[in-house]
């Protein structure tokens, strides 16, 4: 969008054409932060919006962050999702405005603590999911495995290492060690069952309202094992001992999840290394080094 005219007329289509009402704009605020989509806070005189575009993508990437909303609702705090849509060549996804509160506070700790804990208790039939999705803008492979190391190599871990390795971003090296890696998973990973998952858990995945509990947004559900959540909570930081302390009591982990916490790990860091580059590159050959780099 060239100009500020054109910027209104899309906010104000899009509005229309997801609730079926015309109304009365009153101001826009671009927020920033976002990798991979623009977004911005729409105050119209009946109530606000938050709402992301993206003119690369088509508008069925958004229809599938709506339907990974969708799974989650009932289960965690997630925004309410009014709909998603194109308007002159550019995907959208409208959503309730959250009015933000501190993720200071004690409370949203021990509120995120037990929304995980609800959110993990959702078993599922397998691993994997009845739709392919996203995490960033990389597809997801979800087809259900019932093999718990089968699904998080071949399903995560490969697809990315043959993306990277084409990228020039993996060398041969790395490559070798992943299938020696491989073979150990069933004997490191643990008997758990297949439970539903955020899939994208970092601290920019969690806002916390005005009443300072925890909200959710931009998952990359699927089925998995509940060690991958936690792991990439601990990836990045941005979860006090409020929380952890929390979630372990009302739901301990098996011993050896924090040696398990780097095989997690690949999984995002992978990610990073495709969309953002060559930085992550060190974490992944620490990872993969016990394993013949």
């Amino acid at each position: 969008m060239e100009n500020q005219h054109q910027e209104k007329a899309f906010f104000c289509a899009a509005v229309e054409k997801v609730t079926a009402k015309r109304m009365q704009l009153v101001s826009v605020e671009r927020l920033h932060g976002g990798c991979i989509n623009e977004a911005a806070l729409i105050r119209c005189k009946e109530k606000t919006f938050f709402i992301k575009w993206n003119g690369r993508f088509p508008a069925h990437f958004f229809e599938i962050e709506a339907r990974n909303l969708a799974l989650l609702q009932g289960k965690v705090r997630t925004p309410h999702v009014y709909g998603w849509g194109e308007h002159e060549g550019v995907a959208f996804l409208l959503l309730d405005a959250i009015e933000q509160g501190s993720k200071q506070a004690r409370v949203f700790s021990e509120d995120l603590a037990a929304q995980l804990v609800a959110l993990h208790r959702n078993r599922g039939p397998y691993f994997g999911l009845h739709y392919n999705n996203y995490i960033g803008e990389l597809q997801q492979d979800n087809t259900p495995c019932q093999e718990l190391a089968i699904f998080f190599f071949e399903r995560r871990l490969l697809p990315l290492i043959e993306k990277a390795r084409a990228m020039g971003r993996l060398q041969r090296k790395h490559e070798q060690a992943a299938a020696q890696l491989a073979k150990r998973l069933p004997a490191l990973l643990p008997d758990e069952p297949p439970v539903l998952l955020h899939g994208d858990l970092w601290s920019g995945n969690v806002m916390a309202d005005h009443q300072n509990r925890a909200v959710l947004i931009d998952p990359a559900v699927y089925y998995g094992c509940r060690e991958i959540d936690l792991a990439m909570m601990q990836l990045f930081g941005g979860f006090d001992a409020t929380f952890w302390a929390a979630y372990r009591h009302a739901y301990p982990w098996q011993a050896g999840f924090e040696e398990r916490v780097p095989i997690w790990n690949l999984y995002p860091l992978l990610v990073h290394l495709i969309l953002f580059g060559e930085a992550y590159l060190p974490a992944i050959s620490r990872i993969l080094e016990p394993f013949g780099m």
